[in-house]
């Protein structure tokens, strides 16, 4: 049996080197990596067929389609190996501050969280409802300040509770889990367009080893109620304990802070009744009080 040649030999060592590398990536950057580690898998495997199994008197079509087939099974096997990996594995939230999003620059832009992932929205419509729900950064001063306004129109002609919200997620996907232990309370800084408005606003935390399965869809949740809803900013911390299972729900649902990978502010109405109105966030972050 012939030699491996130098070229099998470097690309497998440069493959291997970038693959641990990634192991220790994050979002782009292992996506990068895993890429350019499937490329030198690929050169190994496609010279090792050329030497072994004498490709170069096969016709090129045969060859290049060959090679695209064992690239694809080799770039599919490493993303879902480090998907899996990254779905098993926790680590420590990346920021020592405990920041979610401040909102402070991106004028122009999508609202993001501070660690660059967007916000997305969630409704009533599964329930055949017709709520809808905006969100905008709004600046608060000419030093790249801001904060994010919510503008919501709540509509419910039955016994069923509209609601409409965001969710903002601390990762992008496949969403990963992190360890938010060091933390003990939720900090948000949050106002009303008017004092004691006709709905409440629900924060919620998710948490991949929780008790109920997440196939039911049960988070626990805080509900701030309408009279603690003030047309000034206020400060809210909330213990991670407090967040409780929905009222609809008899599962256990408490919140695990060693697998944290979402929060969410939905607003919840009244059935019977349509609502309009806004309320604008700020400051949202993971805090020790």
């Amino acid at each position: 049996m012939p030699r491996p040649s130098l070229i099998i030999v470097l690309s497998i060592i440069l493959a291997a080197l970038l693959g641990i590398v990634a192991y220790f990536a994050e979002g782009y950057w292992q996506a990068t990596l895993l890429g350019i580690a499937t490329v030198f898998f690929t050169i190994a495997a496609s010279e090792a067929l050329v030497a072994y199994r004498g490709l170069l008197d096969r016709p090129i079509f045969y060859v290049t389609l060959l090679t695209v087939g064992v690239a694809a099974l080799i770039g599919t096997t490493l993303y879902l190996g480090y998907s899996l990996i990254n779905l098993t594995r926790v680590r420590p939230y990346p920021l020592a501050s405990g920041l979610i999003a401040d909102f402070t620059g991106g004028t122009g832009g999508m609202p993001r969280t501070a660690l660059g992932t967007q916000c997305a929205i969630v409704s009533d419509s599964a329930q055949d409802l017709d709520s809808r729900i905006g969100y905008k950064r709004i600046d608060a001063d000419s030093n790249g300040n801001g904060f994010l306004r919510l503008t919501f129109e709540l509509k419910s002609q039955t016994d069923a509770t509209p609601f409409a919200g965001i969710f903002c997620s601390f990762s992008f996907f496949p969403e990963i889990p992190y360890d938010v232990s060091r933390f003990r309370n939720l900090a948000f800084v949050m106002r009303g367009n008017e004092a004691a408005p006709p709905f409440s606003v629900h924060v919620t935390l998710y948490s991949h080893r929780g008790s109920a399965p997440q196939m039911n869809y049960v988070f626990p949740s805080y509900p701030i109620a309408a009279s603690d809803v003030s047309k000034d900013w206020k400060v809210f911390s909330v213990p991670f304990y407090e967040f409780r299972p929905p009222a609809f729900s008899h599962a256990d649902a408490a919140f695990d802070p060693g697998s944290a990978y979402r929060v969410a502010f939905v607003v919840f109405g009244k059935p019977h009744s349509d609502v309009t109105g806004s309320i604008d966030l700020d400051d949202i972050k993971f805090a020790m009080n």
